[in-house]
C-alpha cells in the first residue's frame, strides 16, 4: 500500500438498518435502501475528514440489478459507498468538493476494504466515475439527515442509535 493510500481510513463506520420510507423518484421500489443509525467518519488521502451523519439514507452501492450477483449493493462495497453517497448528496447541489474527489475517496476506500478484489474495485470505481453523473447533479437524499419522522418505526437498533 502506497504512503498516500495508508492515510485513507474508515475512522468510525456507522451501523445501517433497512429503510422503507420516501425515496427519490429515480430509485425504484425494488432497490434496498438503508439509513445510518450513528455518525460515521472517514479520512481521505489528503487528510480531509468526511462525517456521515446519523439518519442519512442511502442505497449503498448503486449497482444496476443485473450486476448484483457480481457487485451486490450491500456487500463489500458498502464501506466505500456511505461517504461517497454522502458526498454526492451534498456536493453536487452545494459545491463542497468536486465529483472526482468523491470518486477518488470511493476508490481509495475500496482499496483498503478486506475481501474486495482489485478487479471488483476497478469495476465499481469506473461505474461511479462514468455512470454517477445523475446522482451528482441531482443529489438524492429524501430528507435532511437526522430528521427521520419516526425512528421507532425503523426498529429497536435505529431508535437507540
Amino acid at each position: 500500500m502506497g504512503k498516500a493510500l495508508a492515510k485513507v481510513h474508515a475512522i468510525k463506520v456507522p451501523g445501517v438498518v433497512p429503510y422503507y420510507g420516501s425515496r427519490p423518484p429515480w430509485i425504484g421500489e425494488g432497490r434496498p435502501m438503508f439509513i445510518t443509525t450513528a455518525e460515521g467518519q472517514y479520512r481521505a488521502r489528503d487528510g480531509v475528514t468526511v462525517t456521515v451523519p446519523r439518519g442519512f439514507v442511502t442505497d449503498l452501492a448503486s449497482t444496476p440489478r443485473w450486476l448484483w450477483s457480481l457487485l451486490p449493493p450491500h456487500g463489500g462495497l458498502a464501506l466505500a459507498s456511505l461517504p461517497h453517497d454522502w458526498g454526492y448528496a451534498q456536493g453536487g447541489k452545494h459545491g463542497l468538493l468536486p465529483k472526482p474527489w468523491w470518486d477518488a475517496l470511493f476508490r481509495d476506500l475500496l482499496a483498503i476494504t478486506p475481501d474486495v478484489p482489485r478487479w471488483k474495485a476497478a469495476i465499481a470505481y469506473l461505474g461511479v466515475r462514468y455512470g454517477g453523473k445523475g446522482g451528482w447533479v441531482n443529489g438524492w437524499h429524501p430528507f435532511t439527515p437526522g430528521t427521520v419522522p419516526d425512528w421507532k418505526s425503523l426498529g429497536e437498533e435505529a431508535a437507540h442509535g
